[in-house]
Formats: C-alpha cells, sequence, structure tokens
C-alpha cells in the first residue's frame, strides 16, 4: 500500500519455536487417522505492501505447498494493484484522482464497507478519509521540519469525514473535491485475511500469514498454536509479551511504527477529530477473529486512547488488547 521510501517497524515476531519442523512421529489427520508422513514448514519471504512479508505452512507435500505459495503471491499482488496508494494506475489512486470510481473491485467495496462499520462502532475514531490530512502532514513536514500551521489544518478539515462517501457495488463517489482514502490503518489485514482464506480453501490450514499483521486459520498441525512475540517499542531487545495465535488475526499499531520522512520520527497514526498525531498509546496489540479486525480495532484504540480502548474493543468485536501507553505502562484489556 505505501510504496513511499518511510521506515515502518514491525512489533509482531514469529518466534523460532513456531518454526522448526515438527517431530518424525505420527500425528492425526482430519479423519482421525494417524499419517507417518511429516508435515515440512514451507516458507516464502518477500516484499509485500511495503515491507519485508512471510507465508508460513506446513504440509506433506512440498510440490503442493510450493504451488499453493505461488497461488498466494499472485493473490497478494492482484490485491496490492487495488489499495496501492501510491501506484498511480490502482484502483485506489484512480479513486482518489478523480474523486469517482464507476465498477469497483469487489475487494474495495468491500474492504470500504468494514472500514465504514468500524467508524460507526468506534465513534470515527477510525476513518478512512484522512489521507488529505496525511498528506499535508508529509509535505509540510518534509518543507519546514514542522507540523502544519492551525490555517492548513483548517483548510483539510472539511475533506475529512468517512459519512461523506457514497459507496455501492456500482460506484464509489467522493463529494468533495480534494477528498481521498487510505486503507493504510486497514490494509493489511484485509490483505492478510484473503491470502489466508485462499490457502484455507486449497486444503492448507496450518498456515501464518504475516504482512506485518498475522492471520492464522489453525495451529500448527500437532495441535500447538504458533508462537508470537510482541516487541517493545522502547527496546527491541526485549519482548511486551509472548502471545499464541491459533484460529484467529493479531495486529499492531505503534504511535512511532512509522514516518512522514526518511530517518524521521513522526507520529503518523493522525486523529482525523482533532487533526493531531495520536501519541497517548505507544502501541496496541489486538487479538481478533480476523486480521482486518484487529488491523481495523488496533487503528482505533491507539487514535482513541487507552481510556476508551475497552469501549472500543467490545464495540468491534475484538477479543483481547495488550496496552502500552505514553509512559510505558502495559496493560491486558
Amino acid at each position: 500500500m505505501n510504496d513511499l521510501p518511510i521506515s515502518r517497524r514491525r512489533l509482531l515476531t514469529v518466534t523460532a519455536a513456531a518454526t522448526a519442523l515438527l517431530p518424525l512421529a505420527a500425528y492425526a489427520t482430519g479423519s482421525g487417522r494417524r499419517s507417518e508422513a511429516l508435515p515440512e514448514m514451507v516458507r516464502w519471504t518477500g516484499r509485500a505492501l511495503g515491507a519485508n512479508s512471510e507465508i508460513r505452512l506446513y504440509h506433506t507435500d512440498r510440490a503442493a505447498a510450493n504451488e499453493a505459495i505461488a497461488q498466494s503471491v499472485a493473490e497478494l499482488e492482484r490485491l496490492e494493484r487495488i489499495f496501492n496508494l501510491f501506484h498511480p494506475d490502482s484502483a485506489l489512486s484512480q479513486l482518489n484522482r478523480a474523486g469517482r470510481l464507476d465498477d469497483p473491485p469487489l475487494d474495495l467495496v468491500r474492504a470500504l464497507e468494514e472500514s465504514n462499520a468500524m467508524a460507526e462502532a468506534t465513534d470515527g475514531a477510525f476513518d478512512v478519509t484522512v489521507q488529505p490530512l496525511w498528506a499535508l502532514y508529509a509535505d509540510v513536514l518534509a518543507r519546514t521540519g514542522l507540523p502544519p500551521s492551525e490555517a492548513e489544518l483548517a483548510r483539510v478539515r472539511p475533506l475529512i469525514g468517512w459519512r461523506q462517501v457514497e459507496v455501492s457495488t456500482d460506484r464509489i463517489r467522493l463529494p468533495q473535491s480534494g477528498m481521498a482514502l487510505t486503507f493504510n490503518g486497514m490494509g493489511q489485514g484485509y490483505i492478510t485475511d484473503r491470502v489466508a482464506e485462499l490457502l484455507v480453501r486449497h486444503g492448507f490450514p496450518h498456515v501464518l500469514v504475516d504482512l506485518g499483521e498475522l492471520r492464522a486459520p489453525a495451529g500448527l498441525p500437532d495441535g500447538s498454536p504458533w508462537s508470537v512475540a510482541v516487541r517493545n517499542p522502547d527496546d527491541w531487545t526485549r519482548d511486551l509479551r509472548r502471545l499464541s495465535l491459533a484460529d484467529g488475526g493479531l495486529a499492531t499499531s505503534e504511535a512511532y511504527g512509522s514516518s512522514f520522512r526518511p530517518g524521521g520520527h513522526d507520529g503518523h497514526i493522525l486523529d482525523p477529530e482533532r487533526l493531531r498525531p495520536a501519541l497517548s498509546v505507544a502501541s496496541v496489540t489486538v487479538r481478533a477473529a480476523t486480521a482486518t479486525r484487529a488491523d481495523l480495532l488496533s487503528t482505533a484504540i491507539a487514535v482513541a486512547g487507552s481510556a476508551r480502548a475497552q469501549a472500543i474493543l467490545r464495540a468491534g468485536g475484538g477479543e483481547s488488547a495488550l496496552l502500552m501507553d505514553d509512559r510505558g505502562r502495559i496493560a491486558t484489556i
């Protein structure tokens, strides 16, 4: 989604315990029978959505697994061509440029509908229309090294507001000139889910898709979960917590996880109401049924702050959250 040369850190890391091959002992198949074949881990690594990404899956047939990985990468690339904010030919870029997109891709409609449902549930803490604000911060910080002035912020305020967007399967319309959408607050989770679902449809349930946010449709073949470390944003040599993941999604939002400027240290998660960076939550990791929902909720909680985190988690259908505030205090919700 973001091809600009900005830095983006990743706080979720699959630990070594989840990458080892399973023991040679027989394991139970879905039919209840025992199989002596070794389910081998097949791993793909590459660049996706502007960051290092990977897919890990276990299967007894390496050739079939490699073919499934190839289909997954093709799906990932297809979705990037829809949601890439900076590629001029992407569906999203065409929409932002023209203010209207007829016969939009169904994935774009679906993602926008899910985004707007979360905006409704969180009283606007999540808002896909913040792109003009993001572009303003990027431009002004690059030119002056300072945040936008009150006058500059006032000019973009009318362009922010998810309720203004008209969306249907026939057309997406942005009613005001200068409006633009960004899916940087949920697109990673959305694409992660689509890739994971493709693999499950092709008979590969024991898979972990890691595109910055994580989705595991099931645990490891022996029944144990994947192990995920949540890094401390203030000290990457330490973990805040080790989490287990099976049949669900994890997503993290970090106040200083990326920057508007190469080598900069600017809060990139923007509050659509205050038109300022959201800095009161240093990091928040959300567990939910899907990576999409976890991604949406982590962004909304980062914007709304720790005082509203529990209410937002409940309203948005999340399962739990691990939060570190700007004073370094850690809470599990």
